[in-house]
């Protein structure tokens, strides 16, 4: 089991939301089951997004919004997931809502079609595979900006910058649990490596970023969430999917949204630490 470290660690990271109080073991590793002939006519019937809801590219701008050198989308849906571990459904809920006002696209239907399963949620690779197989019937393109795949050369280079007095902070190669690290996880060596040994990736991250917003389509912004606070934040620790809804230039911050209700439509991160808890960055732009 050992030896099956990074796969399980990534297998972890790629679920949408999970319940960290479960033990590994317990934690399914296989995709859901496909839907039945007959579940598969349901939920095309239900998720088709007729094209003349779409909104135009002119549409779409009337929603940036400026100020200074601050930059953001405004009138993005809200959808409350509450409790429940569908962070990736609820995003691309409300981006349906958002590029195609008066959808009528059914949520129970969108679960499926999208493999949701409400003990754990959503395995991202799972959704995109699904979101590109419905895509007509979505109206939505994957694109992808950004994917973290964690290397040896990471992991060394963050345990260099750990401060070698102390054990806690540093990774040990035997942990089995991402989040049994991020316990103890010494978040300004972790930012300070993202940072410094992902350069390059940070600045193109940032002007696909730009230029998303410039045209009026929201970032889908995968993050580990407990690897350091945040205001507001309703889950403790795992894997999470929000939007980037904005940026300052001047500032080097970045406004995002997430999924949880009124008080969540627009808050920022400075980008640093925002780059620092990135897993994936990926755009569901319409197809109009």
């Amino acid at each position: 089991m050992r030896n099956l470290l990074w796969i399980i660690v990534l297998a972890i990271i790629f679920m949408g939301e999970v319940q960290l109080w479960a033990k590994p073991k317990k934690r399914p590793m296989a995709d859901p089951p496909k839907p039945t002939p007959k579940q598969e006519l349901q939920i095309k019937k239900n998720i088709t997004v007729p094209p003349k809801k779409l909104s135009s590219d002119q549409d779409l701008h009337k929603n940036i919004r400026h100020f200074n050198s601050s930059v953001w989308i405004e009138k993005i849906p809200m959808y409350d997931q509450g409790v429940r571990p569908e962070c990736a459904i609820a995003v691309v809920r409300r981006l349906l809502d958002y590029y195609a006002k008066g959808n009528h696209v059914d949520m129970k239907a969108l679960r499926s079609a999208l493999g949701y399963r409400k003990e754990f949620g959503t395995n991202l690779g799972v959704m995109v595979q699904a979101i590109q197989r419905y895509s007509t019937r979505l109206r939505l393109r994957f694109q992808s900006l950004y994917d973290f795949k964690m290397t040896k050369d990471d992991l060394m280079a963050y345990n260099q910058k750990t401060d070698s007095r102390r054990s806690r902070g540093k990774l040990d190669s035997n942990v089995l649990d991402w989040s049994e690290f991020v316990k103890d996880l010494d978040f300004n060596a972790w930012r300070q490596m993202r940072c410094t040994v992902h350069r390059h990736e940070q600045r193109d991250a940032w002007k696909a970023i730009a230029r998303s917003i410039d045209q009026g389509i929201p970032v889908c912004w995968s993050v580990y969430l407990g690897m350091m606070k945040e205001q507001k934040q309703r889950l403790p620790s795992g894997g999470h999917l929000r939007l980037i809804i904005g940026y300052d230039a001047n500032r080097n911050r970045i406004y995002y949204s997430d999924s949880w209700g009124a008080g969540h439509e627009k808050k920022e991160m400075p980008w640093e630490d925002a780059w620092a808890i990135t897993w994936h960055l990926f755009v569901l732009d319409p197809m109009n």
